[in-house]
């Protein structure tokens, strides 16, 4: 009998292989909740029933180094459950379910929507999308040539095939501009800088 459980456990199974859960590095795997606070507070109407309580991604995975990004991981034990055809049944379909995710966590975040089905390794279905933020709709996630990503890969490689996507890109310069001239009206108003002295402040952050 098909079990969500076992598909759970071999995503765990692959982002061990993938070092996801190294001690050597700052990722972040949560499961069900998060403990960051801008998540949780999206999460918080985020359910698949639309009825307005509480979303629980399978998986929630964060790292200070990026933390523009995302990546949320839903699970379905059949691949006839992989995805609708209609693409608006979040309870009953690992595709439909990542993307209903992913566009609550896209007020805040680049996020890269997982779906994942299938009781073996052999078997495993996976999509992958990345729904830039402050976005309407996602996209399939593919590599610098176009070509569709269908496994699970390392946090660097999602991260990297993430920051291609032109809306993704083109929001992260807008950000970077903002926080540009946040910084400067801070330095000029606040600390009384002066020119000579602003870029002393900015190469020792």
């Amino acid at each position: 009998m098909s079990n969500e459980r076992i598909t759970e456990n071999l995503v765990r199974d692959f982002l061990r292989e993938l070092k996801y859960y190294d001690d050597s590095n700052e990722i972040h795997v949560e499961e069900q909740k998060s403990q960051i606070v801008e998540v949780k507070k999206l999460l918080k109407t985020a359910s698949k029933s639309g009825k307005g309580g509480k979303g629980s991604p399978e998986f929630i995975i964060s790292t200070p180094n990026t933390p523009d990004f995302l990546i949320v991981i839903e699970c379905k034990a059949e691949t006839t459950k992989h995805e609708s055809t209609s693409g608006d049944k979040p309870k009953d379909f690992a595709v439909d379910g990542v993307l209903h995710y992913a566009k609550k966590l896209s007020k805040s975040y680049n996020v890269i929507g997982v779906a994942v089905s299938g009781q073996t390794k052999s078997s495993l279905k996976v999509s992958n999308f990345i729904h830039p933020k402050g976005s309407e709709n996602p996209k399939p996630l593919t590599n610098k040539s176009g070509k569709l990503i269908k496994k699970l890969i390392s946090l660097e490689d999602f991260i990297e095939h993430g920051t291609f996507d032109p809306d993704v890109a083109k929001r992260r310069r807008d950000d970077l501009m903002a926080f540009s001239r946040e910084l400067h009206d801070f330095m000029r108003d606040h600390a009384k800088l002066t020119e000579s002295e602003k870029p002393l402040m900015v190469s020792g952050q």
